[in-house]
């Protein structure tokens, strides 16, 4: 007859065998865990990733390269094309047929935004070989009032620096004379005001601009007026009113150094009606 034999284990080794086994059933948790979660990494990388192309398909992608790189290049040309500054109003390439004198124009902007007749002078003066800027022609020469009740027809109403109106041709020819007798000129300005319209033609075919009175854009304009303090006279202004120099003509338009624009032509009709408006004014340096 045979006993079973019972084996008592210190606790300090049974406590050592139990913790051995809690760490290995850890260890093994942990690898589940890491390896389901390379599982879910190669998963979600497998999806943002692009699905691999054939040759052919790549050859297939190449053109729709190509075609963005080429809208690309449309759009700078496009936008390099609108960037290049505006042709100027006249063109003496496109218009041959036109008679016009080689007159450089001068811009009243920024100096006397309201200084077109001033302006005017000073162009025609600079063709005639007379150097002086048109802020020196205002400062120094030309006759000047005060902005209510002034008279245009004899002086400058107001400040062409600021807020002016502007002058008829008495007084420009009155400025222009000033100047020319100071310069010991032989020549003068003459008023050769109310005479039909193409009948300043013949001037420019003599090699003399002429400064001529008609609207902004050759476009008609509201009047102001009001009743002077010098002679209690009645004066009529035209909101648009605007002095130009005209330089040349073609058979369908009149060429002119506008002093806030350019060199410009515009339509004998519109200049008929803008130039009988302002009172048929027109003057000379001869």
């Amino acid at each position: 007859m045979s006993f079973p034999i019972t084996v008592i284990l210190p606790k300090r080794i049974i406590f050592l065998i139990v913790l051995l086994l809690i760490s290995l059933s850890f260890f093994s948790c942990t690898e589940d865990k890491t390896i389901e979660t390379s599982a879910k990494i190669e998963a979600t990388e497998a999806k943002t990733q692009p699905p691999l192309q054939t040759p052919e398909e790549t050859e297939q992608a190449e053109p729709q390269i190509q075609t963005e790189e080429a809208t690309t290049s449309t759009e700078t040309e496009q936008e390099t094309e609108t960037s290049e500054p505006p042709k100027p109003f006249f063109d003496p390439l496109e218009n041959p047929d036109a008679i016009y004198l080689d007159v450089k124009n001068i811009m009243q902007m920024p100096l006397l935004p309201n200084g077109c007749e001033v302006t005017s002078l000073a162009i025609v003066l600079n063709y005639l070989g007379y150097e002086i800027d048109h802020f020196s022609l205002y400062s120094d020469y030309m006759p000047r009032s005060e902005y209510q009740y002034g008279n245009p027809w004899t002086t400058y109403v107001g400040e062409a620096t600021d807020y002016g109106l502007g002058c008829y041709a008495p007084c420009i020819v009155e400025t222009a004379n000033m100047y020319l007798s100071m310069a010991e000129s032989d020549l003068r300005a003459k008023d050769v005001s109310y005479q039909d319209l193409e009948e300043y033609t013949k001037y420019i075919d003599e090699g003399k601009p002429v400064i001529m009175w008609g609207m902004v854009d050759m476009f008609y304009e509201d009047t102001l007026a009001w009743v002077t303090y010098v002679d209690g006279s009645e004066v009529v202004w035209y909101a648009s009113s605007h002095c130009l120099v005209l330089i040349g003509y073609t058979d369908d338009e009149y060429i002119f150094c506008d002093p806030l624009v350019g060199i410009v032509s515009y339509s004998k009709y519109a200049v008929l009606d803008c130039f009988t408006a302002t009172y048929s004014q027109a003057c000379i340096i001869e």
